[in-house]
């Protein structure tokens, strides 16, 4: 009878370690699968961030575009930068005019803001300050021609005689 006892409690040592390994394995494929899925929703997570990202910083690139195209003395360069609107509005002679007559537009940028972002248009408020300390604001608004950004108007404010 102990023999017998004993094949019986050696019978229930395998089930039991039948079911715990049937067990782990299941448990190990359940948490291969979640790291898995958790690794695929990362990847198509990052890759959506970088798609905004992007997609945030296009307008801003044409902004600076411009700016550095201005300082340099590039106005072909920035003017090609606007609109097929802003084209028809004004010719790449009168741009040259209101840049003469604006100088500031082309001298130090000081601050940079976005207002108003759209899929589609976005419009930026910049300062400029001359050499003696004047600060002058104007804004740049964009838009989406042809799924490029580009400045489709300038828009200019009065002059400012702030300390900073």
């Amino acid at each position: 009878m102990h023999q017998t006892s004993t094949r019986s409690y050696s019978n229930v040592c395998w089930v039991v370690i039948g079911i715990g390994a049937t067990l782990g394995l299941f448990l190990l494929a359940a948490v291969a699968w979640l790291a898995y899925s958790s690794a695929v929703f990362l990847m198509s997570l990052k890759g959506a961030i970088g798609v905004a990202m992007q997609q945030a910083m296009e307008p801003m690139i044409v902004v600076l575009d411009f700016q550095g195209n201005l300082a340099v003395g590039n106005v072909e360069l920035a003017y090609d930068l606007t609109t097929e609107e802003f084209h028809r509005r004004q010719t790449l002679e009168d741009f040259v005019k209101l840049l003469d007559k604006h100088p500031e537009l082309h001298g130090e940028w000081i601050n940079t803001a976005v207002d108003n972002p759209a899929a589609d248009s976005c419009t930026y408020k910049i300062t400029t300050q001359t050499d003696d300390g004047r600060r002058f604001t104007f804004e740049l608004r964009l838009r989406k021609e042809e799924e490029k950004w580009k400045i489709n108007e300038i828009v200019l404010e009065d002059h400012k005689d702030d300390d900073r």
